[in-house]
């Protein structure tokens, strides 16, 4: 087993204590910062969200009163209720012209039979018209209802075809709406581009409240021009993911297929409260946040969904420089701390170092040894308390020197425990008692030293004799 010294255990303490202070630290600031940045994070997309459909559903929702109004017209439900698509045509383009699209207008009726003045289009200033570019109506079975004749090749173009294919797979929740709805479809355009349609359905019913007769359903191009505004102005990029396409005007076209792919793989999770807490979206070594916000839509329509990019290099290039500074701080908390643990090391070291080999002093023997007491505080009390703990072994042992000259050691040594009791025992013994033969005339010419050294060499090996029977020396 490693024995480590005192210092070291106090040095490795106060480090331990630094790291895990720093620790704690880096995790809580860069919590908070990761806080406050998704805080901000979702304050901008909130407001985006709600800035960006604002201008389109207010003209849209003009649009759709208009198409309210032209569905409860009393000749617009007979045709419908007649399957007559020539008729209906004629009525929209008549009562609808300000909602639908130029290039629309111009087939919606025969060239004979349109008028020498067009429908008179009145658009407020400062203001860009929302206008249908596809319109289709569906009968009670859910059949199309196409004009006959010439103008009958409009509606038999590609993007026109992919629309009524798209509202065929849908048909069978549209035929059975009774009020409104409105969604989103991705169609294909003549240059090859894919296409945001706003689509809004609106069921055709009997008049007083009778069967629903048919539906009539228009595609409204999504304009990007507040999209294309936000992204100049903001760290945003945006779009629109439907029908398993995303569709953006701010997003670079390479990079599409990559998020497109990100969406595919977090499809699930996105289902899930707080669904854009999801792993970073990497685009050119740049990361990138992504939101996925559900846009309103009706069940029979597909379901679409709000998909926005935010460069977090700049939030994550703060966190890690407030990471920098903490370790850095962390560091220099370190130095600070093996200087204190080694100041304070030598305060605790030095007493507890004279006191150890004072110690080993009192353990040989030398009941002598003392501890300067240079403080009040425990130390001090400690050196103290060995100073008077050696007093008290020094007045013993003295006290034992003088019991055994003057008593047997046995006899000493019992009462320096503090066995001797008064009273006396009784005892069979064997008493010696030794006389030297002519000891006067003997040490009457010798001087007190050499009468000593005499009675000593006698009394040593009498006292043997006594010690080795089990025998003890009174006098």
């Amino acid at each position: 087993m490693i024995s480590m010294g005192f210092r070291v255990k106090l040095l490795l303490s106060m480090l331990a204590v630094v790291a895990l202070t720093a620790a704690v630290s880096l995790v809580i600031s860069l919590n908070r910062v990761e806080q406050a940045n998704d805080r901000l994070f979702r304050i901008r997309v909130k407001e985006q969200l709600q800035y960006l459909p604002r201008e389109q559903a207010e003209r849209l929702n003009e649009a759709q009163a208009q198409a309210a109004q032209f569905v409860q017209r009393e000749e617009v439900q007979v045709a419908l209720e007649q399957k007559d698509g020539n008729r209906l045509y004629k009525l929209t383009w008549q009562a609808m012209a300000p909602v639908l699209a130029e290039s629309l207008l111009k087939k919606l009726i025969k060239a004979e039979e349109q008028p020498d003045q067009p429908p008179v289009i009145h658009v407020p200033k400062r203001r860009f018209r929302i206008t249908a570019s596809y319109l289709v109506f569906l009968g009670e079975q859910g059949e199309f209802l196409l004009p006959e004749g010439s103008i009958n090749g409009y509606f038999q173009s590609r993007g026109q075809r992919e629309f009524r294919d798209k509202i065929d797979d849908l048909y069978q929740g549209l035929v059975g709406l009774n009020k409104s709805a409105t969604g989103y479809l991705s169609v294909g355009s003549q240059n090859g581009t894919r296409r945001l349609l706003e689509v809004v359905c609106l069921p055709v019913k009997q008049a007083e409240g009778g069967r629903t007769v048919g539906t009539m359903i228009m595609g409204f191009p999504v304009n990007r021009r507040s999209e294309l505004a936000l992204n100049e102005i903001s760290d945003l990029s945006s779009g629109v993911w439907v029908d398993g396409a995303l569709l953006s005007s701010t997003i670079v076209e390479a990079d599409l297929p990559k998020v497109e792919k990100w969406l595919r793989k977090n499809a699930r999770a996105m289902k899930k409260p707080q669904a854009d807490k999801h792993e970073f979206l990497e685009l050119n070594g740049v990361p990138h946040k992504v939101f996925v916000a559900p846009m309103d839509s009706h069940p029979a329509l597909p379901k679409a969904h709000k998909v926005g990019l935010y460069d977090w290099s700049q939030s994550l290039a703060v966190q890690s420089e407030i990471k920098a500074q903490i370790l850095g701080i962390g560091a220099v908390m370190g130095f600070v701390a093996v200087g204190l643990s080694w100041l304070i090391s030598l305060g605790l070291f030095k007493p507890l170092r004279r006191l150890y080999r004072a110690t080993m002093q009192l353990r040989e023997g030398d009941y002598d040894v003392r501890i300067p007491v240079r403080s009040n505080d425990e130390l001090g009390r400690l050196a103290r308390a060995f100073n008077e703990t050696a007093e008290e072994l020094s007045l013993k042992n003295r006290y034992r020197d003088v019991l055994n000259k003057v008593a047997d050691k046995e006899v000493a040594e019992e009462l320096m425990a503090g066995n001797g009791h008064l009273g006396g025992k009784t005892h069979e013994m064997t008493v010696v008692f030794c006389d030297m033969r002519k000891y006067t005339q003997i040490t009457q010419g010798m001087s007190p030293e050499q009468s000593v050294a005499l009675l000593n060499e006698h009394m040593t090996a009498l006292t043997r004799v006594v010690h080795e029977h089990e025998g003890l020396v009174d006098k």
